[in-house]
């Protein structure tokens, strides 16, 4: 299982910093949004078992609202053209819902890296509103929070250390 704020960690680790200085491969939010969340789902899989496979995606615990939000991409494996890869990615990114003042980004390439910030804050809200609202026991939740917590200090305290 992925964890729920590994896009925090690549985001708050300086993994995309670099977007900001050089020649940016992405020319608007949505290509950096894809880029960043495209994840496979399902490795190596019979192309007889795609659709139902396809059909028991929970979506909403992977960050995203709707049905319309993403799309499902199946690839062939390299060494096996009778095995499938099935990826999910956004269709669309998702503006910040939440009342919060942000400055406005100086160029074109600051928005979209604060864009991508957004985007991510809105999926990880989702998937931890989704979880809570799926889950009654308290320990479990409890042990959730908790796990996410510590991730997010361990993901401050490198900041620090790599943005001084």
């Amino acid at each position: 299982m992925m964890n729920d704020i590994s896009v925090f960690f690549e985001l708050t680790n300086g993994k995309f910093k670099s977007l900001l200085n050089g020649n940016c491969p992405y020319k608007d939010t949505l290509s950096i949004v894809n880029a960043v969340n495209n994840k496979i789902i399902y490795k190596g899989v019979p192309e007889h078992e795609v659709t139902g496979l396809i059909e028991k995606i929970d979506f909403q615990s992977m960050g995203y609202f709707s049905q319309s939000d993403f799309k499902i991409i199946t690839t062939e494996e390299q060494n096996n053209p009778n095995l499938v890869n099935i990826s999910i990615s956004p269709a669309c990114f998702y503006t910040l819902q939440d009342n919060f003042f942000l400055i406005p980004a100086p160029n074109n390439k600051s928005n979209m890296f604060l864009s991508l910030f957004c985007d991510e804050y809105e999926r990880i809200k989702k998937r931890a509103l989704y979880f809570f609202s799926k889950n009654n026991d308290k320990e479990l939740v409890q042990m959730y929070a908790l796990r996410n917590i510590q991730y997010i200090k361990n993901c401050y305290n490198i900041s620090k250390t790599n943005f001084g």
